[in-house]
């Protein structure tokens, strides 16, 4: 009878948990497409009134690093996304992480869709001399928006998963690095403009943070053994 009690009560508390969780699944997907129609229209306006002249004339192509950052920038593309994601996501679902893993390709998906449709709300030109027929439009950069979106929250699962806090730093540090050197690479390779990649930035710390609010990791099993006072 007491088990029949114990369960009772545990059944509600885990479906109130799953509204929850999906509940914060559908606000992040929701202030992502406000927060991403606001930066298309001030994006557009910016760029229609010149208001990015002064930032995007910066030089910032110092280092001799063609070759490494072409690899770099490999990890941006379409293919280069796909290919890490689904690695990421295998090693989310070995670890048993199944409404993080959801959220992940939630966050991929709408990334995705939302650079796709912004690129071509604004049409901003790529800087002279670049391929328009085979990038596409330039803002926001897509490669700084989505790879800071999803490789930025699935290195936010690992690093909450793991407790060790030496291997949270090294993931976070990790993953912080790869991210601002793919950002990076636009601008060295003179694919983007330094405003694309800001904003591409932008939008993906904004995905990053509204989804990581959706993820619902597990709690640990077992409390931690206090040692006894002497005598006892």
């Amino acid at each position: 009878m007491d088990r029949l009690m114990a369960r009772g009560t545990r059944m509600p508390g885990r479906k109130l948990s799953g509204l929850v969780g999906f509940g914060r699944l559908v606000e992040a997907v929701l202030a992502v497409a406000i927060a991403s129609g606001l930066v298309g229209w001030l994006g557009s306006v910016a760029i229609r009134y010149g208001w990015f002249s002064g930032v995007d004339d910066l030089n910032l192509r110092g280092v001799k690093a063609a070759a490494f950052f072409t690899i770099i920038t490999w990890f941006g593309t379409a293919e280069g996304v796909i290919v890490t994601s689904l690695i990421m996501l295998v090693v989310l679902l070995a670890l048993r992480l199944y409404q993080p893993a959801l959220v992940f390709v939630t966050d991929l998906l709408t990334s995705a869709i939302a650079n796709d449709q912004l690129k071509s709300w604004v049409a901003r030109e790529r800087p002279a001399g670049v391929d328009m027929s085979e990038l596409g439009f330039a803002f926001p950069s897509g490669h700084a928006f989505v790879c800071t979106a999803v490789f930025g929250l699935f290195a936010w699962i690992l690093a909450r998963y793991i407790r060790e806090p030496f291997f949270r730093f090294l993931i976070a540090g990790g993953f912080t690095l790869f991210i601002l050197l793919i950002a990076y690479s636009r601008l060295y390779l003179g694919v983007h403009y330094l405003s694309d990649v800001l904003a591409g930035l932008a939008l993906g710390l904004c995905w990053l943070v509204m989804f990581a609010r959706a993820a619902k990791l597990p709690e640990r099993r077992g409390t931690p053994v206090r040692a006894r006072p002497a005598g006892q």
